[in-house]
């Protein structure tokens, strides 16, 4: 007869007992004394040792040692690897401000491999902020890109595109850097290490870690599941 337990423990399998179920605990498998497993304060007798869980790091370096960025690495990976993510100091090999997509993403790329060149990594990291016109829609965009290497590939991911409002797009097509711009246009301070923005431009809806922490996220995927055939 089964004995109903209200705690939930681990343990090995002992050969000569069954392993307890979600609340339910079977009575040794060999028909014996019908003790508990557990051996706990409910059920008496001796306490049975868990056991020891082996628990391996994934070590991550970030291209780049602006809080946000890595911050964005560290959500996007929390439910899919056990990883120690660290920002490191690289050159992305674009121009602070990329303009368009091709650059936006190759200073991804280069943020991604120059960070993983840099110490003991499992994976580098870039992640990588531009300005861009978009195909079919009018202004221009800031966009958002990130890539991830682990020396043998290099997967890309893109997080959401938000439309510039004009003075600021004209001002940047002119030259100028989107952070400051923004920073004056609205009255902020480094706008590129808080809300970002994306913060700005959505109202808080979308901050800058939440929309970068999708494209890390997105670029991650062929490393953290199997559909990808690569």
């Amino acid at each position: 007869m089964p004995v109903t337990c209200v705690k939930y423990y681990l343990y090995l399998p002992e050969p000569d007992r069954v392993v307890c179920g979600p609340c339910t605990i079977a009575r040794a498998a060999s028909g014996s004394d019908g003790s508990s497993p557990h051996g706990d304060a409910e059920h008496g007798g001796k306490a049975k040792p868990t056991a020891a869980l082996s628990r391996t790091v994934t070590r991550i370096h970030v291209g780049s040692t602006n809080p946000v960025k890595v911050a964005a690495t560290e959500r996007a990976t929390a439910d899919v690897l056990d990883a120690a993510v660290e920002g490191v100091a690289v050159d992305s090999g674009v121009p602070e401000q990329p303009r368009g997509r091709a650059e936006t993403i190759t200073g991804a790329e280069n943020r991604a491999r120059r960070a993983l060149a840099a110490g003991d990594a499992d994976y580098g990291v870039g992640v990588e902020g531009g300005v861009a016109e978009v195909d079919g829609a009018p202004g221009a965009w800031l966009i958002m890109w990130a890539a991830v290497s682990d020396g043998d590939r290099i997967a890309r991911g893109g997080g959401p595109s938000i439309r510039l409002p004009d003075d600021v797009a004209r001002r940047v097509r002119d030259g100028g850097e989107l952070g400051p711009v923004l920073d004056e246009q609205v009255g902020t301070s480094d706008v590129g290490e808080g809300v970002g923005a994306a913060g700005v431009l959505t109202g808080g809806a979308v901050d800058r870690e939440s929309a970068l922490s999708h494209a890390v996220a997105s670029a991650f995927g062929p490393f953290v599941t199997d559909h990808y055939d690569e």
